[in-house]
């Protein structure tokens, strides 16, 4: 069971378990916390693990869709104000890398975890492959029910369940957590805003913090070549390719993200 805070009208939900140093987790598009739910009890044992719903995403409310990615961050540093907790690092996954490093640049995170994220120096094409970016498009126009002769349809639950088979897991979750994951990510409100807000971002903070950037060579979401630029622009980022691997690392290969997690958090925490 989570927690709700107040923040600019909005209610902003959040997962806080374990203790130790905090590490915050920040989902991506068309998706919640949930997604971090089995990873999070890994980590639990080991470190604070706050990781929330961002306005207009699972149990958050959206009240009013963000105008810049940095509206994310700001959410989450108010409600990371109100814990009273600084982070030791912050990691974002696929649209969350993005709010992961707007947030490192407001509360002074040192490091920070880009998990199958876009470049964050310039995302005039967001970092996705044409098909996803079309597919982004359509659940969007199409949130309703449509008749048609065959009956009444939910379209956009077709069209989110197709990208999440087909685009987002290399290897399909038991089904118990792929429909939790697919109910959750029928929940997003706002994405207009959202993708205008990407469209126009440009990462301005410092570049030399400690990045560990994770990425699969077989996603179909954000290309490799994406991560492959966030660590020639970050000057002391270390880059781990996945072999095989596609969009929701932390779902396909759990063992694996969480060995490279540890060992970079047990740097971070000196």
């Amino acid at each position: 069971m989570g927690n709700f805070i107040t923040i600019s009208d909005e209610q902003i939900y959040y997962n806080d378990v374990g203790a130790g140093p905090v590490l915050v987790l920040i989902h991506g598009n068309f998706s919640s916390s949930v997604f971090f739910t089995e990873l999070i009890d890994r980590l639990k044992g080991t470190y604070r693990i706050i990781a929330p719903d961002l306005r207009g995403f699972g149990e958050s409310s959206c009240h009013h869709p963000i105008t810049h990615m940095a509206d994310f961050a700001a959410d989450l540093k108010a409600m990371l104000n109100y814990l009273q907790v600084q982070p030791v690092a912050v990691l974002g996954w696929s649209l969350g890398g993005v709010v992961a490093m707007e947030l490192s640049v407001q509360m002074g995170i040192e490091s920070t975890i880009l998990l199958s994220a876009p470049f964050v120096g310039s995302i005039d094409d967001m970092g996705l492959y044409e098909g996803t970016y079309r597919l982004f498009q359509f659940t969007q126009a199409v949130g309703g029910l449509y008749f048609n002769p065959f009956g009444v349809m939910d379209f956009k639950r077709m069209a989110v369940d197709n990208t999440l088979a087909t685009l987002v897991y290399g290897k399909r979750p038991e089904a118990a957590i792929y429909q939790r994951n697919l109910e959750s990510a029928l929940q997003v409100r706002g994405m207009d805003s959202i993708l205008d807000a990407l469209r126009t971002y440009r990462y301005s903070g410092r570049r030399d913090g400690r990045v560990l950037i994770l990425h699969g060579d077989e996603d179909h979401v954000i290309h490799i070549t994406e991560a492959q630029k966030n660590h020639h622009f970050f000057t002391n980022s270390k880059l781990v390719v996945f072999h095989h691997g596609a969009h929701a690392l932390m779902i396909d290969d759990e063992d694996g993200i969480y060995k490279m997690l540890i060992e970079f958090l047990k740097k971070a925490d000196m």
